[in-house]
């Protein structure tokens, strides 16, 4: 039997992911939460009125901070599709979206739009 080497798994293990480089222009910050090592989770949607469609999980730049119900940019690229879990809901996320479908995005970048 032939073993696979490391970059055949390596490539099959990220293959969901889509390495192109996306914004996520003035998205919408429906509720937030932060875990005990210091990470931002953001569930983000169109505006006020839509459902969440991503989540980004990210290590925030010093002094920088962010409110549920302002807009801000995401650049960095798509992670799969995932729900809202309750290591989300345990840093703050709403429990009324436990469940909720989301795109995950993993972020490079992140800055208020004001």
């Amino acid at each position: 039997m032939e073993g696979k080497r490391g970059s055949e798994c390596l490539l099959k293990s990220v293959s969901n992911i889509d390495f192109n480089p996306y914004v996520l222009n003035h998205y919408y910050i429906k509720s937030l939460g932060a875990d005990s090592l210091g990470n931002y989770h953001l569930l983000l949607s169109n505006d006020e009125s839509s459902d969440p469609r991503f989540l980004v999980v990210f290590d925030p730049d010093k002094d920088q901070k962010f409110s549920e119900g302002t807009y801000i940019n995401v650049y960095g690229i798509l992670n799969g599709v995932g729900i809202v879990n309750p290591v989300q809901i345990n840093s703050g996320i709403s429990p009324e979206y436990s469940g909720q479908k989301v795109v995950l995005f993993l972020s490079d970048h992140v800055v208020n739009d004001n």
